[in-house]
């Protein structure tokens, strides 16, 4: 497991690198996110800098993009405040979903267009010829809300094993069982029922969820280890049933760390070989129009 994505602020169904604000003020709003989470990252998840393989100035060139979906509102003030609560000090997730105007039903590409927050691309056509998926705007259910057909809200967890109702995590130092039906806050994990603390490299892993967010635990030991970092042409992704990242400024491009290519590269969509802020469309790395999804 690994702490906070770029996809988390904008909330469950944000298939893209996911930060944005809008186009006037996209300099600050976003860069400041950017630089902000780059700190979180490395101190909570032990990412290096540059890990993302996104440069800061493309990143605010795809926010300007996404800040003008259809749907995207007040994406400087809500970004602003995402911000505020990401503190690299406590580690902790925050929970501020970036929510648009379009109703349930609407075509979306991002989360950040929907009322809900939540872009659904279950069942929907895979693209063959871009990386841009267009999925539908979908409600979230809230807490006491059935949640066997539907996703629940940001800070819920769906209970499958009692209820079957959305269901809020349970704290620090709260009990817990190791299943969907008392979860823990994802910062924590459950050990000896209690959601507490998560456990360092050399640590017991008996139910492989007790482990750092920056770890992984050992499939075999079962014990918490270091995520094995991958050169230039080395294997990544799932290898040998561990996770594998890539040493900073590349991407993992069909299962192989690589350079990322940049805007106007050919590229073969599925194969994620654009840098974040890119998408794979028609043969080349572009910053994505949101807008092609009607």
């Amino acid at each position: 497991m690994k702490a906070l994505r770029f996809g988390a602020v904008l909330g469950v169904g944000s298939v893209v690198f996911a930060v944005a604000c809008s186009s006037a003020n996209a300099g600050s709003s976003c860069g400041d996110y950017f630089d902000k989470l780059t700190v979180f990252d490395e101190h909570c998840a032990g990412k290096p800098a540059g890990l993302y393989a996104a440069p800061r100035e493309a990143v605010v060139a795809f926010c300007d993009e996404l800040g003008a979906a259809p749907g995207v509102r007040d994406f400087s003030a809500q970004l602003d405040a995402c911000t505020r609560v990401l503190d690299p000090s406590t580690c902790t997730e925050p929970i501020c979903p970036v929510r648009g105007t379009l109703a349930p039903g609407a075509p979306c590409a991002n989360g950040a267009q929907c009322e809900s927050g939540y872009c659904n691309f279950t069942g929907a056509a895979e693209p063959t010829t871009t990386e841009l998926a267009c999925g539908v705007c979908t409600v979230l259910a809230l807490e006491g809300g059935d949640c066997g057909n539907a996703s629940c809200d940001v800070g819920l967890h769906c209970d499958t094993v009692v209820t079957m109702t959305c269901q809020p995590f349970v704290p620090l130092h709260g009990s817990c069982t190791n299943d969907n039906a008392k979860a823990c806050e994802p910062q924590y994990a459950c050990i000896d029922s209690v959601c507490s603390e998560r456990l360092g490299v050399g640590a017991p892993c008996p139910s492989g969820m007790e482990c750092q967010l920056s770890l992984e635990c050992d499939p075999e030991t079962h014990t918490c280890e270091t995520i094995p970092i991958a050169s230039a042409g080395e294997a990544c992704g799932w290898v040998n049933g561990a996770e594998v990242d890539c040493s900073s400024g590349l991407v993992c491009a069909n299962g192989t760390c690589a350079a990322p290519r940049q805007q106007g590269a050919t590229c073969t969509v599925g194969f994620k070989e654009c840098a974040l802020n890119l998408l794979c469309i028609g043969g080349t790395c572009q910053v994505p129009d949101f807008s092609t999804c009607k």
